[in-house]
């Protein structure tokens, strides 16, 4: 039972980030993105969204396949799966500090 409601969690997560990827990467839906969020309602509208759309729907991505490597552990119990999710994990952040540092280059 208790396999049952970590796989649907999971599940509902791994979904959740594949649609807010998909929208992120067809520049539809918020930009959830703290540049421009934390960015006054001036610099919002002369900003280049387009990079910022790039850089979440990739790290949605990212967290998207986390979930899903997460999900097929939880069912199959295949433990490389683990070295998967962190290896993952670590690129999610590595990209995120590279890429918000290349774009303000």
């Amino acid at each position: 039972m208790n396999n049952i409601i970590s796989i649907f969690i999971v599940l509902i997560l791994f979904l959740i980030c594949l649609t807010i990827s998909i929208l992120q990467l067809s520049c539809k839906g918020p930009l959830l993105n703290n540049a421009f969020l934390f960015a006054s309602k001036r610099e919002r509208e002369n900003m280049n969204k387009k990079p910022h759309y790039r850089q979440t729907g990739i790290v949605f991505l990212f967290l998207s396949a986390i979930f899903l490597c997460l999900l097929i552990n939880i069912i199959f119990k295949i433990k490389i799966f683990d070295y998967v999710i962190w290896c993952l994990i670590l690129c999610t952040i590595l990209y995120a500090l590279v890429s918000s540092i290349k774009l303000y280059k």
